[in-house]
């Protein structure tokens, strides 16, 4: 029986260990995910947090690591600061090899949003075509909203007027599906909204 011991004691010590690193993983998910539902609302506190967060916790799992970079990416987009082309696209490639149709959605919308600020509108149209084809299979409405009205401003930097009309409508009908009040003014370009509230073309 004493023989036994040391091989208890050393299958305790893993056990507990483990049952550590799954409570450390849950927790830095449960931040980031606390994080992402700050950022719509007051992304200046969303990035203080993330700044905070990357001091705090080296040595991330690959996971928790893109969720980090995705948020950033977000952030650094609403702030208007200097969104990384590079770390989007490892992002990209990141949720592209493992299951999370979700985030990987938001993945190609930000690298669209980006691709447009360095009027790249041909890579933008990719990005933004490959998140309204992903988000109809994530159902998440008010995304699928924001993609249409992006498409729409593409077209507006290509000229293509009525393109973008339809893309600015898209937008706008989604937006009857959501459960809560939509500012609907922020969807399109003012230059459409009396000829599509008449229905008329451009």
């Amino acid at each position: 029986m004493k023989s036994l011991l040391p091989l208890i004691y050393i299958i305790c010590f893993h056990i507990i260990f483990l049952s550590a690193c799954t409570d450390k993983r849950h927790q830095l998910h449960s931040e980031l995910f606390y994080i992402e539902s700050l950022s719509d609302e007051k992304p200046d506190s969303a990035a203080i947090l993330l700044h905070q967060f990357a001091i705090e916790n080296r040595g991330l799992s690959q996971t928790d690591e893109a969720y980090y970079n995705l948020l950033q990416t977000k952030t650094n987009i609403l702030l208007k600061a200097s969104p990384s082309d590079s770390i989007i696209n490892t992002v990209i490639n990141y949720y592209e090899n493992n299951e999370d149709g979700h985030k990987l959605a938001l993945a190609y919308y930000y690298k669209s949003q980006i691709s447009m600020s360095l009027e790249a509108d041909s890579i933008a149209m990719v990005y933004i075509l490959k998140t309204i084809d992903k988000v109809k299979m994530t159902n998440n409405l008010q995304l699928l909203s924001n993609a249409y009205n992006h498409l729409g401003f593409i077209y507006l930097m290509q000229n293509l007027p009525s393109n973008a009309l339809q893309a600015f409508k898209k937008a706008y009908d989604y937006t009857d599906f959501l459960g809560t009040q939509y500012e609907r003014s922020k969807l399109y370009d003012p230059a459409f909204t009396t000829e599509f509230r008449k229905g008329e073309p451009v």
